[in-house]
């Protein structure tokens, strides 16, 4: 669906299109040359370290346990060479195993340099983070 909307919005940008891979050797330059990429979460570890300028994640860190979290943003710190924006619910509960995820459970390297951190303007339910890698 990302790929879908993001695509139709930017026509004009480059974009690595969703596919099955097995080595970055592979899509190395198709992905270096992309404005835009999409990819399965398996394929994360796949990428070289520091290989995008930004990473965004929007209302899906808070559906995952702590340990999908953690792992989540050690690979965003991992991947990441600029910044990483991310709006989450401020707290939610986990359907598969009634976890609680609130705001505070966010693991935020302190290498990190927060730009802003602040409640959603339309849906106060959630907040909104932009940090500086």
């Amino acid at each position: 669906m990302s790929e879908r909307y993001l695509t139709s919005q930017f026509p004009n940008k480059r974009v690595f299109k969703f596919r099955a891979f097995q080595k970055y050797a592979d899509i190395k330059d198709e992905f270096e040359h992309s404005n835009l990429a999409f990819l399965l979460p398996s394929q994360l570890e796949l990428l070289p370290a520091k290989s995008s300028d930004m990473f965004i994640n929007i209302s899906s860190l808070h559906e995952m346990r702590q340990d999908q979290i953690d792992y989540y943003m050690t690979q965003i710190d991992r991947l990441t060479r600029k910044y990483f924006y991310f709006k989450q619910w401020k707290e939610s509960t986990n359907r598969s195993d009634n976890s609680l995820i609130r705001e505070s459970d966010y693991p935020i390297p302190s290498s990190w340099t927060k730009v802003y951190w602040q409640e959603c303007k339309i849906q106060n339910r959630m907040f909104e983070a932009l940090f500086k890698l």
